[in-house]
């Protein structure tokens, strides 16, 4: 089982990264990886091998290098109980570095393990969009997916031809695309390619969340906002149309900062106004403390005054407003 709320298992075909912005500043995979690297059994120390260095200022960070294993992906074939696998909680199956033929069998799997759901989760929206919108990744998950299944299902028979207009069809049912952002600004970048991106399920993660986000539309003079009133959408997250799912939780780790609580809360009631499932994972390191009271533990004030008391992810726990937030997509 994996230690991710969201999720079941996880399984990684690929090993590696680089930071994409601010929410990568403190990426939990690089110290796994490296200490992964280490690892006494040298089977298992292969997968992560090149993966991260050490800097020169004795910081860890990725080096570029992706390792990727169809192999370990495949086994998920063999898993017949229906499972909710994240397929990449160590790398980006949409990393620069990688081609549309190790995305496309990456998919293929995905295709042929149809009784699974897969959370593909990526900063990169839009190569995402880009690839998963081409004509050549339809043709190359259809060659994948003949290929895969012979190797991995039918070895010992002649290949099984899928019909190529099965490929015109996509989003795959089974898989769900899901962008992660920090900020308003990757939220900008982001969101478009992500409601452009044909998909099953549509989520954003934001997490670590570091700072309010809102999902109204943009105005920028007052003619364009009167306008906005006069439709009656000005004060409606109406960005949230075609989203299903949103992830919310702060940061974790030794060097990881607070989340204001109504950034949360903000987060949250924008879901509630459009009957978008709200998810909230977890405070993170730091739990949110009641003003003028003081705390032995190592205490972040913002400058509204609100302290944020340093607990450990633990005891910062998972409740928000007196409750758990732990709404699914309605597709499930």
């Amino acid at each position: 089982m994996s230690n991710i709320e969201w999720t079941g298992k996880t399984v990684n075909p690929l090993i590696g990264c680089t930071k994409k912005s601010a929410g990568c500043e403190h990426c939990y995979a690089i110290k796994e990886a490296w200490i992964h690297s280490h690892h006494p059994n040298e089977t298992f120390r292969k997968r992560y091998d090149g993966t991260v260095h050490e800097t020169a200022g004795g910081k860890l960070n990725w080096t570029g290098k992706i390792n990727y294993d169809i192999d370990i992906f495949a086994r998920v074939l063999k898993n017949k109980k229906p499972t909710m696998y994240f397929p990449n909680s160590m790398s980006d199956i949409f990393h620069e570095s990688l081609s549309i033929d190790i995305i496309a069998e990456i998919y293929a799997i995905m295709f042929l393990a149809h009784w699974h759901t897969f959370q593909v989760l990526t900063k990169r929206a839009d190569k995402m969009h880009a690839v998963l919108t081409s004509e050549e990744f339809k043709l190359k998950l259809w060659a994948a997916c003949n290929r895969m299944h012979h190797l991995y299902i039918k070895p010992l028979e002649q290949p099984l031809y899928f019909d190529v207009e099965v490929f015109q069809e996509l989003p795959l049912k089974n898989v769900w695309q899901i962008v992660s952002v920090e900020d308003q600004k990757t939220l900008d970048e982001r969101l478009p390619h992500l409601l452009k991106t044909p998909a099953a399920v549509r989520g954003l993660s934001c997490e670590p969340l570091l700072g309010s986000i809102t999902f109204r539309p943009k105005a920028d003079t007052m003619e364009q906002m009167m306008q906005l009133m006069d439709e009656g959408v000005a004060s409606k997250p109406i960005m949230l149309s075609g989203i299903d799912w949103v992830i919310c939780g702060g940061e974790s780790g030794s060097n990881s900062t607070p989340m204001h609580p109504d950034w949360a809360r903000y987060l949250r009631d924008q879901c509630n106004t459009m009957g978008v499932a709200f998810f909230f994972k977890q405070w993170g390191e730091y739990w949110p403390g009641e003003q003028g009271r003081i705390y032995r533990a190592k205490t972040i004030d913002f400058t509204d005054g609100q302290p944020m008391v340093r607990t450990g992810k633990k005891k910062a726990g998972r409740v928000l407003d007196g409750r758990l937030w732990d709404e699914m997509p309605k597709a499930l």
